[in-house]
Parts: structure tokens; C-alpha cells; sequence
């Protein structure tokens, strides 16, 4: 991919604002957009094969998917970070800087997932389903479950409110609160885009390329399914 240009993102974006779109819409900007994912609790390395993954069902049946997902690693332990987005219309104060009912269902709803996945049962199918994209050597570290909620719009703040936002930081430190308008502060490189699926993980749009050597060694091949140009590179190893 070019360089990064956080201006003309940010332009599209309101288009897309002004638009008047729904969630979907949103979520597609960010996977086509992947360099505005934010890099949080990362430790003490990048994003774990520079890929964010779309969609991940949280446990059986489907019922649940997180809208994105990273894994970041440390040498003793995994970040698993789950990723909610919700429309950028909705706000998040009523008039009387009170939060709305929807920003506390979405704040609910990332508890939910919390809630969830402190049950080993739980942790364990998810787990088992994520596992394939891990270094195999480290599929047995811990993993620490990591949440982020992106919504709403920065223009709804006063200093009272900041305060209060800034706030809900302190309520629990695996959980990070932020809005859409914060994805265009700081420059990141655009990430792969995968899809983790019952038996493989597909790759959609590769923007950065695997170290063929360093994919033989250390992961599964046999559980990805990349690009044709990037299969080539494999068979050389």
C-alpha cells in the first residue's frame, strides 16, 4: 500500500458521515482503511503477524462476532484485543451530559464478552478457535483478553464531559473507550486483513508480506490460505 494520508481518510470519512451510513459501512471503511485500527495494549511487540481479523465468532453458534480482533505478544503471554464499532451517529451524551441509552448497551455489550470469557469453558472454545493463527511454539502462554469500543464523535465533548469519558478509563484497565475521530491522531501502517473460519484462516487483502522462513517455522501452513503470489514464496521453503 502508498503512504499513509490521515487527511484524505479523515475526508472520506465524513463523506461517509454525511452520508448518513449505517455500521457496515463503517466497518468496511476501517478493513479497506486497516492502518486506522487502533494499536492498543500491543506489549512489547507489534500487532502478531501485522494482520487485524474481521468478524471472529465468539464461541459456538455464531451469535456474537467481534466487529475486529488483533493478538499481540509478549515472550510470556498473548493479547487477545476485541474490537467493537458501533455507528458514529449515535451519541454518546444526553443534554444533561448523562450517557445515552445506547452508548450504555455498547458499553454492556463489550462487558458481555468480559463476562463470557472469564468462564474457562468459554475461554477454552475461543481459544481453540484463535489458536491457529498463534506461534505454535506459544500456544500454551496465557492469553489476557483486551477490549476496545469505538464510538461516537469527539465535537460532543466539553471539559465536563472529557473528564467523564476520560473517566470510564479508570473503571477497568482491559477495556478502552474511544471515538472515531481519535483513529486519525496518530499514523499507522496498513495491516493485513484476515478471517479466521472453522478450519483455515484466510487472508482477504495482504499489505504487508509474510517472511516466508519465519511462516514455515513458526506457524502452521497448512492452516492459512494466502494469496497466490505469497503461496509461490512458501514453496521455495
Amino acid at each position: 500500500m502508498g503512504n499513509v494520508n490521515l487527511d484524505v481518510l479523515k475526508q472520506k470519512f465524513e463523506e461517509l458521515f454525511n452520508e448518513n451510513n449505517k455500521e457496515q459501512i463503517f466497518q468496511k471503511f476501517i478493513e479497506e482503511n486497516s492502518c486506522l485500527i487502533p494499536h492498543l495494549f500491543i506489549q512489547n511487540h507489534r500487532i502478531w503477524l501485522n494482520t487485524v481479523f474481521v468478524k471472529v465468532p465468539m464461541g459456538n453458534g455464531n451469535r456474537h462476532k467481534t466487529d475486529f480482533m488483533f493478538l499481540a505478544k509478549s515472550s510470556a503471554n498473548w493479547n487477545c484485543v476485541l474490537i467493537e464499532i458501533e455507528e458514529p451517529h449515535k451519541k454518546i451524551f444526553n443534554n444533561d451530559s448523562s450517557f445515552t441509552n445506547t452508548f450504555n448497551k455498547a458499553k454492556e455489550q463489550v462487558a458481555s464478552w468480559r463476562s463470557w470469557l472469564k468462564e474457562p469453558n468459554n475461554s477454552n472454545t475461543f481459544k481453540g478457535f484463535i489458536e491457529k493463527t498463534m506461534h505454535k511454539g506459544m500456544k500454551d502462554n496465557p492469553i489476557n483478553y483486551k477490549f476496545v469500543l469505538i464510538y461516537g464523535r469527539s465535537n460532543e465533548f466539553t471539559d465536563d464531559r472529557r473528564k467523564k469519558w476520560d473517566g470510564l478509563k479508570t473503571e477497568n484497565p482491559d477495556t478502552y473507550y474511544m471515538t472515531y475521530d481519535s483513529l486519525f491522531e496518530e499514523e499507522h501502517d496498513f495491516l493485513n486483513v484476515g478471517r479466521i473460519l472453522s478450519d483455515i484462516v484466510e487472508i482477504d487483502t495482504l499489505n504487508k508480506s509474510f517472511d516466508p522462513q519465519y511462516f514455515v517455522s513458526f506457524l502452521l501452513p497448512e492452516k492459512f490460505k494466502l494469496p497466490k503470489a505469497e503461496v509461490e514464496k512458501m514453496k521455495e521453503y
